[in-house]
């Protein structure tokens, strides 16, 4: 249980009812007051009595408005609600798909992960606690010379993943990701990407002159 977020308050919103009710289960027992909605619209209805922290919105609703058109409202009329997105697709396909309407940072978990617990638990307080950002990713700010998925890389990096822990949480091979990270080496030549005590200051020193 996640004594100190007390009695905080979870707003899940998935059309399919089988992911809900899991959802559902993992979040009761991390301590969490929950509510749940199948539709965007019926979400909206229950944020003027629930009043949640924490939004957590599948991506694809179904018919109607989908999970981003509910968060950029969220960020007009409840700025102060977290959100998490759910999806089974990589994030950066997700991300391609955001409007700028959507300020702040945003956290993203894919569905394949919904059955472990600390990868479930650790996206939760990223979105929560203030400063800890390994899973909460910016809009993708295009212009950088970056490929979203070289972006998404130095934001894990920037989160203190190691590349052995971002090959594990994305489903690919080490080599793989040494690969997207040398290639990020050959644009950026002053991020230290190959030193273990000096590359993820390089990395948030980097993302901060980009405002990202």
């Amino acid at each position: 249980m996640l004594e100190e977020f007390g009695d905080r308050r979870v707003l899940l919103v998935e059309d399919d009812p089988l992911t809900l009710t899991l959802l559902e289960s993992v979040i009761r027992t991390f301590g969490f007051d929950t509510f749940c909605a199948a539709s965007a619209t019926e979400a909206k209805k229950a944020l003027a009595t629930f009043d949640p922290d924490l939004a957590i919105l599948d991506v694809d609703l179904g018919p109607g408005p989908t999970g981003l058109d509910f968060a950029k409202m969220i960020s007009k009329t409840h700025p102060h609600v977290a959100v998490l997105f759910l999806s089974r697709t990589p994030y950066e396909d997700s991300a391609s798909k955001m409007d700028a309407a959507l300020l702040g940072d945003v956290g993203y978990l894919n569905k394949l992960n919904l059955h472990n617990v600390d990868i479930v638990r650790s996206a939760i307080e990223e979105c929560l606690r203030p400063g800890l950002k390994a899973t909460v990713r910016p809009i993708f700010i295009p212009g950088q010379g970056l490929t979203r998925l070289q972006h998404s890389l130095l934001l894990d990096i920037a989160g203190g993943l190691s590349n052995r822990a971002i090959a594990t949480k994305d489903g690919k091979t080490l080599r793989a990701i040494e690969r997207v990270a040398e290639r990020i080496q050959q644009k950026i030549p002053e991020l230290l990407l190959d030193s273990r005590s000096l590359r993820r200051e390089s990395v948030r020193n980097y993302l901060e002159t980009l405002g990202a």
